[in-house]
């Protein structure tokens, strides 16, 4: 199976042997700390949902709350887009 990435992606896994475990992904960093971003890919192409991880976490103050909540928003609002 070979997948298409979206514009928002920055890089996209194929399925392992078993057709499992594909998935679109990006990362958004605000300062020090990211939160990683993908989407999982199902066996029958389909797109499943999104999921947002830490993927550095780091201590933040208030502004970079705000600022990676503003990122995050910028993000869901691309991917609705995609």
């Amino acid at each position: 199976m070979s997948t298409t990435r979206p514009a928002w992606a920055t890089e996209t896994s194929e399925p392992n042997e078993l057709g499992e475990g594909a998935m679109h992904a990006t990362t958004i960093t605000v300062g020090k700390g990211s939160i990683l971003v993908d989407q999982l890919i199902n066996p029958d192409g389909s797109l499943g949902p999104v999921f947002a991880s830490p993927d550095n976490w780091v201590d933040w103050d208030a502004q970079d709350c705000r600022d990676m909540a503003a990122a995050l928003l910028k993000a869901a609002e691309i991917i609705d887009n995609a």
